[in-house]
């Protein structure tokens, strides 16, 4: 009988997502979000395309709640929402899901979507440790590539883009990321931005330049 009960528990809301009212999704998709039944993942999923912003917001609050890494695509996907609010509340998933959000995390670091690559960054480094390792990897790989690009517009892209991960790396506040600050410093924009880094975190000094060799 209890199996029954917790049955018709997780049908109702779930049926409640296909509502034509939408206060009506909205209220089923937070009531999706305290049960915390994985089978409700599947239909929060489709609820993060629904019209209203305020059902796909409260779709992936339930989502981060229940924290299935099955959700962490489709959430990564709503980091390119049009209604900031979902993007905040897609953001704020993820972290509670954490580190099976961090590989796919770092996939998005290749995206065009410059947005997309600052809210990638910010849930990584609120995620924290487990998402230094590849917050290292995917620095050292832009270094790599800015050395085998020609062009001065691209290279300036790549320098852009480590700042981006090197600030993040730095925010993490983790031990590992003192051994990737100090040995790559190559310009001044670098010293610049690590300076900051030095004053905001109090754990490293500024480095000098490195000269290009």
């Amino acid at each position: 009988m209890a199996t029954m009960n917790q049955d018709e528990g997780i049908k109702g809301p779930i049926e409640a997502l296909g509502h034509s009212d939408r206060a009506f999704r909205q209220f089923a998709a937070v009531v999706l979000g305290k049960i915390k039944d994985p089978r409700a993942v599947e239909p929060l999923i489709t609820a993060l395309k629904d019209a209203d912003s305020g059902v796909r917001g409260k779709a992936a609050v339930a989502l981060g709640k229940i924290g299935d890494p099955s959700a962490v695509e489709p959430l990564i996907t709503a980091l390119k929402d049009a209604d900031n609010s979902v993007r905040t509340k897609a953001a704020e998933a993820l972290v509670k899901i954490g580190p099976p959000a961090v590989d796919p995390l770092i996939g998005t670091l290749r995206d065009p979507d410059g947005g997309v690559w600052e809210r990638a960054l910010e849930v990584l480094v609120r995620i924290g440790p487990p998402a230094v390792g590849s917050l290292t990897d995917i620095f050292k790989l832009l270094q790599r590539e800015k050395g085998e690009v020609l062009t001065h517009t691209t290279v300036i892209e790549h320098e852009n883009n480590e700042l981006k991960v090197l600030l993040a790396l730095a925010e993490s506040k983790a031990d590992e990321m003192l051994t990737v600050v100090g040995p790559v410093l190559k310009d001044q924009r670098i010293e610049e931005a690590t300076a900051s880094m030095g004053s905001m975190l109090e754990v490293i000094p500024t480095p000098k330049a490195v000269p290009l060799q």
